[in-house]
């Protein structure tokens, strides 16, 4: 009587129990990643210079940041309000893009 499980079912079985786990990861991948991003945002508290919301950002695609009044400002881990503010008010303002069309 023949063996119900050959040597070559049972490679077989383990190739595609592999694939299923490497393609069913690398698809579950960015549904995790698009659930856990969307974090709800922390409010600080208001910024007295502009009196607008001071809001933190956890998990976002650049980063952490902090933001108030359109500035935003990259941070580690989340800063207590008055770091937020000194933070906020001290931003330099940006430059802007400028592309060069002629070198």
């Amino acid at each position: 009587m023949a063996p119900a499980v050959t040597f070559f079912t049972f490679a077989l079985a383990i190739h595609i129990a592999a694939i299923v786990i490497a393609f069913g990861v690398t698809f579950a991948y960015p549904v995790m990643y698009a659930v856990g991003i969307k974090a709800e945002p922390v409010k600080l508290g208001k910024n007295p210079a502009t009196d607008k919301d001071i809001v933190y950002y956890a998990a976002r695609r650049f980063g952490p940041y902090i933001s108030s009044n359109k500035v935003n400002v990259s941070v580690k881990e989340q800063p207590d309000l008055e770091t937020a503010i000194e933070l906020i008010n001290n931003k330099k303002p940006s430059t802007g893009f400028k592309k060069k069309w002629n070198r």
